[in-house]
């Protein structure tokens, strides 16, 4: 299994990192995508972290016909709008819901 967890500045930390640890722990493959265009991302609470790849990698992935089995969106303000703002992630979430992945929005 293959999940996408998006992170835009402002994102809530626990939000995205309790289920990335969880998923992790299990054995499942998970991705964390920043919606910027560095990997670094500052979330709600001023913690900088370094995503795995950016969204628009994933996009490029996604046109070969690599859709993710799930995505997470995690809340936080601005961070959920800031997601909601991003045209990559909106066309892998999209992309995934179409082909019958998971979408979670936290």
């Amino acid at each position: 299994m293959n999940v996408v967890v998006f992170l835009a500045e402002g994102f809530e930390e626990v939000e995205a990192f309790t289920p990335v640890d969880y998923l992790r722990r299990v054995g499942v493959n998970v991705i964390t995508a920043s919606c910027g265009k560095t990997l670094n991302v500052t979330g709600s609470h001023k913690i900088t972290v370094v995503a795995d790849v950016l969204a628009s990698d994933i996009v490029s992935d996604v046109q070969k016909g690599n859709v993710p089995d799930a995505v997470i969106i995690p809340g936080g303000m601005p961070g959920a709008s800031n997601v909601a703002e991003c045209e990559k992630a909106s066309q892998i979430i999209n992309e995934v819901y179409n082909a019958g992945g998971i979408t979670a929005a936290i």
